[in-house]
């Protein structure tokens, strides 16, 4: 199961997709089979005929160039079913990026922490990362760890 939303993608990515790029999409594959389908709004749960669907015998036609979906509508159903049973509302998520903790107010005068976490959640180890703190001028800045 494959499922895309996206709203950043170039115009030839968008012109190679059809003019759908930005539009929610979903795949699946079973055996020779896959199906893909996207929707014209960006709400997952539009009923089944406001998507456009597509289906490809990957044996005959690996290249994906010949929608089947008019000769082979149960299999496409089949698929179909098959995607809405694959849609998860949430799913865990390895974290990636930076993130920061801190007060909601910070006052003149008074001590408080920043925390800045830098989360791999990439299949790769980062060797070169970093993370940088700039204060305004007259601020002290301390370190509260020996990797910070």
């Amino acid at each position: 199961y494959w499922f895309r939303d996206e709203l950043g993608v170039t115009s030839r990515a968008d012109a190679q997709d059809n003019k759908r790029a930005t539009w929610l999409a979903e795949a699946v594959r079973r055996e020779n089979w896959k199906a893909v389908r996207f929707a014209p709004e960006r709400d997952h749960n539009l009923p089944d005929d406001k998507w456009q669907v597509e289906l490809y015998d990957l044996a005959a036609d690996p290249g994906e160039t010949r929608n089947v979906l008019d000769k082979n509508p149960s299999k496409a159903a089949e698929l179909v079913a098959l995607m809405r049973s694959s849609w998860r509302d949430t799913f865990a998520r390895t974290p990636f990026g930076a993130r920061l903790t801190l007060p909601r107010l910070a006052v003149p005068g008074q001590a408080f922490t920043v925390t800045a976490t830098l989360d791999n959640g990439s299949a790769r180890p980062w060797t070169t990362a970093s993370l940088g703190l700039r204060a305004p001028a007259g601020w002290t800045v301390v370190s509260t760890s020996p990797t910070t």
